[in-house]
C-alpha cells in the first residue's frame, strides 16, 4: 500500500495491477490474485469507495429519518415526493430540505434518476437542461408556495426553464 497527501490528513491506496507491475510487484489486484480486479483506493475503515459511498448514503438517510422523527408535526403535503436539490437556492439548501422533510417529502443527497420525482433548481448549466430534460425541476418558490398553502401545487406552474417536459402528475 502506498499512502498519499501530506500532514495529518493521509489516505490509503491500494496499488492496482498496473502500479505493481511498473514497480516490479505481483500481476494481481488489491488481493495479489492474477486477474483480480483493483478495488480503487481504500478509505481507512470503509473499504473501497464503492462501499464508502454506499455507507455514506445509509447515513445520510438514517440522518433523515431520525430528523423527520424529530421534526414538529405538518400536513403529509410532500408524501411519495422524492427530491434532490441542485446547486445554490434561495431558500437555502437546508432551510427547503427541512420544509420538505418535516411535510412528508424524502430527500436524496445524491442523484438517484430512477428514485427522484423532483429536482429543485434556481438555475441549471446547458448540459444539466440536457441531462434533466425527462425531470420535473422546479423552482425553490414551489416548496415555498405548497408550504404557505398546505397542499402540493402544480409543479408546471414553478418549472425551470426548458427542462419541464416531463409527463404525469405534480
Amino acid at each position: 500500500m502506498a499512502q498519499g497527501g501530506s500532514g495529518g490528513d493521509d489516505v490509503e491506496y491500494q496499488l492496482g495491477p498496473a502500479d505493481a507491475h511498473t514497480l516490479g510487484g505481483g500481476v494481481g489486484g488489491a488481493t495479489g490474485v492474477p486477474g483480480d480486479a483493483p478495488a480503487g483506493p481504500v478509505v481507512p475503515g470503509f473499504g473501497d469507495f464503492h462501499t464508502y459511498f454506499g455507507e455514506r448514503k445509509r447515513k445520510l438517510a438514517e440522518q433523515a429519518q431520525q430528523h423527520a422523527r424529530q421534526a414538529p408535526v405538518h400536513a403529509p403535503i410532500f408524501a411519495g415526493v422524492v427530491f434532490h436539490i441542485n446547486g445554490y437556492t434561495q431558500p437555502s439548501h437546508y432551510e427547503l430540505k427541512r420544509l420538505l422533510l418535516e411535510r412528508g417529502g424524502r430527500f436524496l443527497h445524491y442523484l438517484s434518476k430512477t428514485q427522484v420525482t423532483h429536482i429543485i433548481a434556481s438555475t441549471l448549466a446547458r448540459s444539466k437542461e440536457k441531462e434533466f430534460r425527462n425531470y420535473r425541476v422546479v423552482r425553490p418558490e414551489w416548496v415555498v408556495d405548497c408550504v404557505r398553502e398546505s397542499r402540493l401545487l402544480p409543479w408546471h406552474n414553478y418549472a425551470l426553464g426548458a427542462a419541464h417536459s416531463a409527463a404525469g402528475p405534480s
